[in-house]
Parts: C-alpha cells; sequence; structure tokens
C-alpha cells in the first residue's frame, strides 16, 4: 500500500542540503542528483583544513595495499589501508591537540572483517572516543564531522562488489559535515563508471593523493 502510495503521488526533493561542506557535496550533486544540491548553510570550515592532507574532500589511493581474508572467514579486510588510517588519524589528533575529536570521527566499510581490524587497532591506540567504525547501513541516516570511506577491495572477483552498488555509495559520501576522506584502490574502484568519475574529480580538483 505505501508502495503503492509513492508511486501514484509527485515527489518533492528538496535541493538545498544543511549537513555537508560545499567541497564535499559536490561530487553527490553533480552525481547522484543533476547538480541541483544547493548549500542551505554556512561553509562547515575548521582549523585542519588548512593542511591539505585533512582537507574537506580527499581520495587517498592505496597502491602497495592487499586485501585478504582472516582464516575461517569470507569477509575482506586490507591490513595496508588500516595502517594508513590509524596513522592518518593519529596524525590528526597530535597535529590539533587543543581540538575535541571526541565522537566526531567516523569510519565506514562495508566489509566486516576490515571493521574488526579498524576496531582492534583503535582501542589498542585509547582512541575509540574518537572514533566509531561502522558499516554503511550503520551510518545511514546519521553523520559526523569527519568520515574515512575504507574500500577495502584491490582486485576484482566474480561477485558483484559491494561499492557497485551506487545507492550505498551515495549514502557512504554523504554522512560527513567537515570532511570526507576516501581510501581506496584507484585501479580497481576506477573500473567502475561512478568511481572514475569520482576519481577524475578529484583529480581535477586538485584533492587527489597517491599514497
Amino acid at each position: 500500500m505505501f508502495q503503492r502510495l509513492v508511486t501514484s503521488n509527485p515527489v518533492h526533493f528538496l535541493t538545498k542540503q544543511y549537513r555537508m561542506h560545499p567541497a564535499i557535496a559536490q561530487f553527490p550533486s553533480a552525481m547522484f542528483y543533476d547538480g541541483q544540491l544547493q548549500h542551505g548553510g554556512q561553509p562547515r570550515d575548521r582549523p585542519y583544513h588548512l593542511k591539505p592532507e585533512f582537507g574537506p574532500y580527499v581520495f587517498y589511493d592505496i597502491v602497495e595495499g592487499e586485501q585478504s581474508k582472516p582464516e575461517g572467514s569470507t569477509s575482506y579486510r586490507n591490513l595496508h589501508e588500516v595502517d594508513f588510517i590509524v596513522n592518518l588519524v593519529t596524525k590528526l589528533v597530535q597535529s590539533f591537540p587543543n581540538y575535541n575529536f571526541r565522537g566526531r570521527i567516523g569510519i565506514i566499510s562495508p566489509y566486516k572483517s576490515q571493521i574488526h581490524e579498524l576496531s582492534t587497532a583503535f582501542t589498542r591506540l585509547n582512541y575509540r572516543q574518537h572514533v566509531e567504525v561502522n558499516t554503511v547501513d550503520g551510518f545511514q541516516g546519521r553523520e559526523k564531522e569527519i568520515i574515512i570511506v575504507s574500500c577495502v577491495r584491490t582486485v576484482r572477483g566474480r561477485e558483484n562488489t559491494f561499492w557497485g552498488d551506487v545507492r550505498r555509495m551515495n549514502v557512504a559520501l554523504t554522512r560527513a559535515i567537515s570532511s570526507c576522506w576516501v581510501v581506496g584502490n584507484s585501479a580497481l574502484l576506477g573500473q567502475n563508471t561512478t568511481w572514475y568519475t569520482l576519481i577524475e574529480d578529484c583529480k581535477a580538483r586538485d584533492c587527489y593523493r597517491t599514497v
């Protein structure tokens, strides 16, 4: 019944968004909303934006990382990505000791093994008060000041990869308020048309970094 009501009545698309820094909203607006998203608030600039590696929107190309599966698991992890993300967050927190990052950093990954590795690493560093690690679905309808997206995969499998789902890609890229940092392997992700467009957009905007 609800589906009939939705399909039989006109849908009003809300064009103003108040969550994201304009630099974060630019790609989702162009790719998913026909360029109709308008920024409805003040830019969410932060002190750490003064450092390019902590800018509002960055793609980190992890060239050397390799996906793997823990023994007995069907879920993927990428330990090189884990190390990079841990070092990135550590550098961020240590570079701005007077800034309160508590509860403001979210890390999104579609793979339970990666979530486990990241959670374990941040617990070991006593950083769990700063960081929440969860799936895309776990962050649905939520937001964090900083979102780091851990893509994990480096080899195309015969199965459809999670990141081929543009709806979930959209959710992952639109949870951040001030900074969205995507960490992944561009050689694999770029085989998908939407991801290729994102990567080329980052290069054109000088927010693409090779690690």
